[in-house]
């Protein structure tokens, strides 16, 4: 509801105010008073269009405000919510008009487009007159004010809904077919690169085992001597290993302990030692036993880490990405061969929604044509009640 108009140098005048109270208010006067010029500024204050005569003689400028309240109901109220405009139910829209550059829209004190103004002026005001926007000139208007007539308005949102959903799934299916288009295209290359992966037949983790075999298989050499350097010093050296002089110093604690209870911890302790030491000499004489110079298999070895190397350059990933490259790519591979029966249950369901679609059109329609008739019956009998004879309404 229109609830205050300040007007500020327009045509002749140079101040109006108009603050309409609730229900329908009439304003009169004798021709040149003024009516047209209130008219006039609402429609610029709503987004008409200014010109630089509309400006009072003398002045620089003209000063357009206009303030509203609006029911919790009102699609004005979206409209504000949706543009971070809202302000609990008011609109003030102000229009400054110059001579000498573009004017200026404010929307509750922000700054405004003039498409914004009209926008939210045609939700706002009707302006019936010679210059007018009519919204019930407007083909929408017009179905909307027979869908609530007739009772159509959720049948409406529904078939609404549908058109989208349809309009959707109709981009999903042409996307599909593009893509299915292109990536037949890659698909020899892509099964070539299956059956590539599949005949190395790579094993999760074999990467990370290979490298350790390797290093051990390439350094077996190193080790052996190792493992036998290791032995003669703490086992078999003729003279002085190290478990002959552990066994014999142990020994001689042992004696002199019966002298000194204070020899006994280490002696004891020692006596464990050589018991690990034991452990220990036989543990690497059994590593020792196992470990085997194999020129063959250390060759295998290489020759398949290469393998898998060529592979992960091939591929642009990590060798032991190579598994997961595989998965990837089986499915890519199946996407592609499944894609016709995937456009095929697309396209049945489109068919469907076509058809529910058709039928709730056809139920809209009917019902349409229904209310018209109503409306124009009605409509024409209360014109007839005005004293216009001759009025007709035709939807």
């Amino acid at each position: 509801m229109l609830t205050e108009l300040h007007i500020r140098n327009i045509a002749i005048a140079r101040s109006a105010s108009v603050e309409p109270g609730p229900g329908f208010t009439v304003i009169t006067g004798e021709t040149g008073a003024g009516k047209s010029i209130l008219l006039d500024a609402l429609g610029l204050v709503l987004g008409d269009r200014a010109d630089s005569d509309m400006i009072r003689h003398g002045e620089d400028k003209a000063d357009i405000s206009a303030g509203f309240e609006l029911a919790s109901d009102e699609p004005a109220r979206q409209w504000l919510q949706d543009n971070d405009l809202d302000e609990d139910g008011e609109v003030l829209l102000r229009r400054v008009i110059h001579r000498d550059r573009a004017s200026k829209g404010y929307i509750n004190g922000r700054p405004a487009s003039m498409t914004m103004l009209r926008e939210l002026g045609e939700q706002l005001v009707d302006i019936h007159g010679q210059h007018a926007h009519q919204s019930l000139l407007k083909s929408a208007s017009q179905r909307h004010i027979v869908d609530q007539y007739a009772g159509l308005e959720e049948a409406v949102a529904r078939l609404t809904g549908l058109y989208q959903t349809i309009s959707q799934l109709k981009q999903r299916i042409a996307d599909m077919q593009q893509a299915s288009a292109q990536q037949a295209a890659q698909l020899e290359l892509l099964q070539f690169q299956v059956s590539e992966l599949e005949s190395a037949d790579i094993g999760e983790n074999e990467i990370e085992q290979l490298d350790e075999e390797h290093k051990k298989l390439a350094n077996a050499s190193k080790l052996l001597e190792g493992a036998q350097s290791a032995l003669w010093s703490l086992y078999d050296a003729d003279e002085g290993s190290v478990t002959t002089t552990l066994s014999q110093t142990v020994a001689t604690l042992q004696e002199l302990a019966q002298y000194d209870a204070a020899l006994q911890g280490p002696a004891a302790l020692l006596a464990q030692a050589q018991i690990e030491l034991d452990e220990s000499v036989a543990e690497i004489r059994s590593y020792q036993d196992r470990l085997e110079l194999d020129p063959s298999r250390l060759q295998w070895v290489e020759q398949r880490l290469q393998t898998l190397m060529d592979l992960s350059r091939k591929h642009r990933v990590e060798a032991r990405e190579l598994p997961a490259r595989l998965a990837e790519m089986k499915q890519q591979l199946d996407d592609i061969e499944n894609a016709d029966a995937n456009v095929e249950a697309l396209q049945q369901q489109l068919t469907d929604l076509e058809a529910q679609y058709d039928r709730l059109a056809d139920e809209i329609s009917a019902g349409r044509r229904q209310a018209a008739a109503e409306l124009t019956e009605k409509v024409t009998e209360e014109i007839h009640k005005l004293g216009l004879g001759d009025g007709q309404l035709i939807v």
